[in-house]
């Protein structure tokens, strides 16, 4: 009998810690969620309004952004002397930049000059923004793909 309740007192004990360390690990994820900023509700609210005004372009828009975008990517080719043929699949994967993400023999060069070039990244970072898409195929044709 006694056995039994020192068990239900050691068992109580560690519930209670439990749940006071689960406590305190979700006062401190709300703290990181929130921020240091005391303006956090309102910072919200400016980044949800904005969010809400970005309009989904049309399909003729957007296919205009990224035939822009291809012939900029093009151009910035040819400058250094290399030819979208093979075709050029570019995304940007998590770490933000923009990558070759196929096969492509100049894979690196390619990353190198389009890293730098504000412009593309621009156009490429608008037509992310406005549309979702993540992958565009640059190539010697007329057109480009998404």
């Amino acid at each position: 009998m006694q056995a039994a309740s020192l068990g239900s007192q050691v068992v109580g004990r560690v519930a209670g810690e439990v749940v006071g360390g689960v406590e305190k690990t979700i006062d401190r994820f709300e703290q990181v969620l929130q921020g240091p900023s005391s303006n956090h509700a309102a910072e919200t609210d400016a980044v949800e309004s904005s969010f809400a005004h970005t309009q989904r372009p049309s399909e003729g828009k957007l296919q205009s952004m990224i035939n822009d975008f291809s012939e900029a990517v093009r151009k910035e080719l040819e400058s250094i002397g290399i030819a979208a043929n093979p075709p050029v699949e570019l995304a940007v994967p998590s770490d933000g930049d923009l990558r070759v993400t196929n096969d492509h023999p100049d894979a690196a060069r390619i990353e190198t000059a389009l890293s730098g070039n504000r412009d593309i990244l621009d156009q490429w970072r608008q037509i992310r923004n406005v549309s979702g898409v993540n992958r565009i195929i640059v190539s010697e044709a007329s057109g480009a793909s998404a």
